[in-house]
Parts: C-alpha cells; structure tokens; sequence
C-alpha cells in the first residue's frame, strides 16, 4: 500500500564487534521488519564503542529505516 512507513530496529553491537539481539520496535507489517533484520544480519562485524580509557565495549543501537512506498515504487532512507 502506497505510503511511508517508518520502521525501528534495536540490536546489540558487543564487544568484538558481533551484532547480537536483532529485533524490531515496530510493527509495519508487509514484512518490512523482516527484510532489514534480514540485511542487519548479513552485514559484516561493527565497529564496537570504546570507553575514553579505550577500553571496548557493547552497546545498543537503535536504527530507523523509512520505507517511501509509491505506486511502482519504493525508497529506503535511513
């Protein structure tokens, strides 16, 4: 259905730099969530955070993607 929808992911970007607890905070259905859990989980390792002491550390992060769904089309922003 044309429109835009906004669509929240939280995960969990540990120490190593491993994504871990992917999950949505949003429920647009059309299988939206699906697809960026889908693409958040093939990406490569992050870059963790670090203490100003340099020491690694995980942290959540949260991402929002926005789906502009048009007639015979679709953007994603991030």
């Amino acid at each position: 259905i044309p429109g835009s929808y906004q669509v929240l992911i939280r995960f969990i970007v540990g120490s190593d730099g491993k994504l871990t607890s992917i999950g949505a905070d949003s429920n647009c259905g059309y299988g939206m969530e699906s697809e960026v859990i889908r693409c958040i989980k093939k990406s490569s390792a992050w870059i963790p955070a670090e203490t100003s002491s340099g020491k690694k550390v995980s942290f959540t992060f949260r991402q929002a993607v926005i789906f502009t769904v048009k007639q015979n089309d679709v953007v994603i922003g991030f």
